[in-house]
């Protein structure tokens, strides 16, 4: 209750006697979004889980608005500078110009050499097959991804998706989500520098379902928000979701089906940066709302971008 009664709390008293927002919490229909900037040992801070979360509390952030972190207000124009069309009436990517696939890059790791074994990834795959049965979305899948593969596939698509482990390092550059070497016979890491050198104007949404991939643990680079979630963005996506530290494999697998299920509902004239933020959102709450007393298990799903 610390983070809500120091620092989240008075924020809502603000905006609720503004007028910005509702009193008291909102149908969840009709949240407001908040995008949370954080400074130094605040730049880690879960905005977005502070509060109380027992039953019929609305003293939470989840009850009262859609979270999305940003590192600077520029990051943030930037973001939202690209029109985001996710998806048409069959359920198509819209991106213009360029020879890409209008689709989803799939990367999966039940089985990483010198790693623990995540089965929930299996449950991943199958549930975002699931979710675009009836679209006409494209989806590619990298059984065996090599780091070099992975970015020469990530340029061509508009979503992609890592169902993998991820490592924060002490030297935030080099946070890397867990592949192949080439021969298939031991890990090989895909470096957040390597992914913030691409260039995917027409880049969308890149969820990583991998441990710590929102995470800085240096204090000296606090302030410089680096990490695999922001090598994503300086990529050109406008949307990425992850994780600020390690995450239970079920809860992971839950949300990627909730998030996907309703990312391909039709939701009429919804604007797409509100869609991908209202669907996190919701999957996210849906996990906490079996889980409440287990902060460690849902809390680490964060979204950020536009």
């Amino acid at each position: 209750m610390w983070l809500w009664d120091a620092a989240v709390g008075p924020v809502f008293d603000r905006l609720e006697s503004s007028g910005a927002i509702l009193s008291g919490g909102a149908d969840e229909t009709n949240l407001k979004r908040i995008w949370w900037i954080g400074v130094g040992q605040l730049s880690m801070a879960p905005f977005h889980a502070a509060g109380d979360h027992s039953r019929r509390s609305t003293r939470n952030t989840l009850s009262r608005a859609i979270s999305t972190y940003i590192p600077t207000i520029k990051a943030l124009s930037y973001a939202r500078q690209k029109e985001l069309h996710l998806f048409d009436e069959c359920g198509a990517s819209l991106s213009p110009e360029r020879s890409r696939n209008a689709g989803l890059l799939l990367v999966p790791m039940p089985e990483t050499p010198g790693a623990t074994n995540l089965p929930g990834v299996h449950k991943e795959v199958q549930y975002i097959h699931d979710s675009t049965t009836n679209s006409a979305i494209q989806i590619t899948v990298l059984s065996n991804p090599t780091p070099a593969e992975v970015l020469k596939q990530v340029q061509h698509h508009d979503i992609v998706h890592f169902a993998c482990h991820g490592v924060s390092d002490s030297n935030p550059s080099n946070s890397h989500l867990v592949l192949l070497t080439p021969d298939g016979t031991a890990a090989d890491k895909l470096l957040a520098r390597d992914i913030s050198s691409l260039s995917t104007p027409g880049a969308q949404l890149a969820y990583l379902s991998a441990c710590s991939s929102a995470k800085n643990p240096s204090t000296i680079l606090a302030d410089e928000v680096i990490h695999l979630a922001s090598a994503f963005q300086l990529a050109g996506f406008s949307h990425t979701l992850a994780n600020l530290w390690e995450t239970e494999d079920q809860a992971s697998s839950e949300v990627a089906r909730d998030f996907y299920d309703l990312l391909f509902q039709d939701q009429g004239n919804v604007d797409d940066h509100c869609r991908v933020s209202a669907a996190f959102h919701k999957a996210v709450k849906k996990v906490r709302d079996k889980r409440r007393a287990n902060y460690l298990g849902w809390a680490p799903f964060v979204h950020t971008g536009a």
